[in-house]
């Protein structure tokens, strides 16, 4: 853990000019989170939380009935990048796999939720899959887990375990569905949408460090439908599958991004094609466009660094100054955006 994230008893009860008693009240009171100290039997407090108090800020909003909240003490957002579980993502994101990071999120060891132990297919799976070959990968999921959660009945175990072990079929099925694949596999999930698109080794680890990256990214509306759902007591089918409808509407950063994807396949295409491609003439005047922004922090900075370095890594077409209808001057055009991060 980043310890300028955490402030200790004192250093906090100093910023809030209170007693240590009174600080220790102001942890259920104002909710201010705290994390142990390894090896102590101290604990440290979140800077953000103390300097909110601070400030007089309000407490956030009580929990709702059912036990559903609107906050979420999983992912925090800062200017070096989200944190999981006080863990700094994009250092996570240069060594940890998929499955190291869903089982930190989780609260479980990797090992004893990632087996090689495979959910059951529906009987007429073949068929549907077939059916639904020209649909996106969303779709498929949408249409499919139903019947994929009649066909596992340990999808209704409820309990902690049983989520987990449930929540592993549900990935796994879902890069299945995103490779068009047949069923699902116990490989690591990056390696089975890496074979699956025919991508490189270095493709692979890039497509491993987006999947890390993407683990979690704090209450978008899909999180929050997610959440509301389970805690109606169904299965993570049921709730992965209603984030999908809701994380495909046009103002979530899902649908925002939908344009940039079509962007910049339109650059891919021109540059197998050899020839330029225009942007809108609404994208050229406002120099902005859906799912991008100005930079604003230095993960944005970041992201913006390494997206442009991996398009000239593994673009099929490298623009050269003899290749002069390649597509790098739409690609000079984005050098001042940023993506639109969380």
């Amino acid at each position: 853990m980043q310890d300028d994230l955490y402030v200790s008893a004192e250093a906090a009860a100093e910023m809030l000019c209170v007693s240590l008693p009174t600080l220790y009240a102001y942890v259920s009171r104002k909710k201010i989170r705290s994390q142990p100290v390894p090896g102590t039997r101290r604990n440290r407090y979140w800077r953000a939380d103390i300097e909110r108090v601070a400030g007089g800020g309000e407490a956030p909003a009580a929990e709702r009935p059912g036990g559903l909240r609107r906050e979420t003490d999983i992912t925090l957002i800062t200017e070096l990048g989200p944190h999981y579980r006080g863990q700094n993502a994009v250092r996570l994101s240069e060594s940890r796999s998929v499955e190291d990071v869903a089982a930190l999120l989780w609260q479980a060891e990797p090992s004893s939720v990632f087996t090689s132990a495979l959910p059951n297919a529906p009987a007429q799976l073949p068929e549907m899959l077939r059916l639904f070959s020209a649909a996106s990968a969303a779709d498929r999921a949408t249409a499919l887990f139903p019947f994929i959660e009649i066909a596992n009945p340990r999808a209704y175990d409820l309990s902690r375990d049983g989520m987990c072990q449930t929540g592993v079929d549900v990935l796994r099925w879902l890069a299945a569905f995103l490779v068009k694949a047949q069923s699902p596999s116990s490989d690591p999930l990056h390696v089975t949408v890496a074979r699956g698109l025919g991508a490189s080794d270095a493709m692979a680890d890039l497509i491993r460090r987006v999947m890390v990256l993407s683990a979690d990214h704090g209450f978008e509306p899909g999180t929050y439908a997610v959440r509301a759902v389970a805690s109606t007591g169904v299965t993570p089918y049921r709730s992965v599958l209603t984030g999908l409808l809701v994380s495909m509407g046009r103002r979530t950063k899902i649908g925002r991004h939908e344009g940039l994807a079509r962007l910049l396949n339109e650059v891919a295409s021109s540059a197998r094609e050899n020839r330029r491609i225009r942007l809108c003439g609404e994208c050229a005047r406002a120099r902005r466009f859906s799912g991008s922004g100005p930079p604003y922090t230095r993960m944005a900075t970041l992201a913006r660094g390494q997206y442009f370095s991996g398009w000239t890594r593994f673009s099929p077409t490298t623009p050269t100054s003899e290749n002069s209808n390649a597509p790098l001057p739409s690609s000079a055009m984005l050098k001042d955006w940023s993506p639109t991060l969380p």
